[in-house]
């Protein structure tokens, strides 16, 4: 059971760092930008603007998606009460999380963006081709959500191999030809 609790908390962590992907604002071009200096109201109420309207119907679509998970992961066949629990709590909770994930990003677009590059966003997602954009963006990210689960399960599964294939990881067993870590 641990390990289908397992995936859906990794779901849940691959929903999170999707958002990134969600957020078009969060591209890698503004996060080499100069920070501005401190936000101020107009940039933060220009940003708040900018991140309701190109995430519409976000958290709907992560409840979606978390549900999704859960049915799927099997847990409650294999634990009724968990998996009701699970049901009732896992995206909720997420949902708790993402809020103040996106508070956070909030001051970083204030801080990263001027006024007229702000007004310049929501100007665009105003615009009829902004709307499908933005409609589109929150699907897309947790689609690829989807495809970074894999790929992240792989990759700890893997650097916790080769870890231990080359450190000694508590089990007794010494790996890089039996040189202990801890000499």
């Amino acid at each position: 059971m641990r390990g289908k609790i397992g995936q859906v908390v990794l779901s849940g962590l691959a929903a999170l760092s999707l958002l990134g992907a969600a957020a078009p604002a969060m591209a890698l071009q503004s996060a080499r930008q100069a920070v501005a200096g401190a936000p101020t109201e107009e940039t933060r109420a220009l940003a708040a603007r900018v991140i309701a309207i190109t995430t519409p119907n976000m958290e709907k679509q992560l409840l979606d998606y978390m549900a999704t998970v859960i049915a799927e992961s099997g847990l409650r066949d294999e634990d009724a009460r968990i998996g009701a629990w699970m049901e009732k709590n896992a995206g909720p909770i997420l949902i708790t999380h993402i809020r103040t994930f996106m508070g956070q990003v909030e001051t970083v677009y204030a801080t990263r963006f001027t006024a007229a590059e702000l007004q310049a966003m929501v100007d665009f997602y105003e615009s009829p081709l902004g709307r499908t954009v933005a409609e589109k963006q929150v699907q897309v990210g947790i689609e690829t959500g989807e495809l970074q689960e894999p790929m992240l399960l792989a990759y700890m599964t893997d650097l916790m191999s080769q870890l231990c294939a080359a450190n000694d990881c508590g089990d007794g067993k010494n790996g890089a030809g039996g040189k202990s870590s801890r000499r």
